[in-house]
């Protein structure tokens, strides 16, 4: 079975790969505010011994208050490179 790091899972679109990707047999690992928030470096170590497949990166910066999106979603929602060096 692949290996899913899936950041952003509580998105509108995370929570929907989730679903296809469970579908199509790949092992889901989930990164949100509530798991592993990238705000705090530390939290990835979680993820260390893990050899992911794929990683996919939908999570940004959000203010529930607003729909509206704007460019800070893209560089505030950066997860740091060097989490992820062997």
């Amino acid at each position: 079975m692949k290996k899913v790091l899936l950041t952003g899972s509580r998105g509108f679109l995370g929570r929907h790969l989730i679903k296809k990707l469970e579908f199509l047999n790949f092992v889901v690992y989930e990164s949100n505010t509530s798991v592993a928030n990238l705000f705090d470096y530390s939290n990835l170590k979680i993820y260390k011994k893990i050899k992911f497949d794929y990683i996919i990166h939908l999570a940004a910066k959000t203010d529930r208050k607003s729909t509206r999106l704007n460019s800070s979603h893209v560089s505030e929602s950066r997860m740091p490179s060097s989490a992820w060096k062997k």
